[in-house]
């Protein structure tokens, strides 16, 4: 589905390219993870037909679970891993009332 969507950036890194594509702009609502043995409803977004958790994602612009960041993802909020290789990258909207969603590829 990456080859339908557009390329955002081009990042040339000692490592290699990496492509961003996206965005994909989407609401977020509350629903309870599969997973919640307490039942809480966490903030959710569905995209192509699977259900993240903002709660899946790192924040990455925080200093003690993440205190390296690379340069290329400051722009952004949040990062999951779906590979070594690849991966969602989000940007809130409006304090969380919804996202933008990118995909990243090196």
């Amino acid at each position: 589905m990456v080859n339908s969507k557009k390329l955002y950036k081009k990042v040339e890194t000692e490592n290699g390219v990496i492509n961003i594509y996206g965005c994909t702009e989407v609401k977020t609502y509350y629903d309870i993870p599969t997973w919640s043995r307490t039942g809480e409803l966490e903030l959710a977004f569905t995209i192509e037909g699977r259900t993240y958790f903002l709660s899946e994602f790192l924040n990455i612009h925080n200093p003690v679970y993440n205190p390296n960041p690379a340069p290329w993802m400051m722009e952004f909020d949040g990062y999951t891993s779906d590979s070594y290789f690849s991966g969602l990258l989000i940007k809130l909207i409006d304090n969380g009332e919804g996202v933008k969603v990118y995909t990243y590829i090196s």
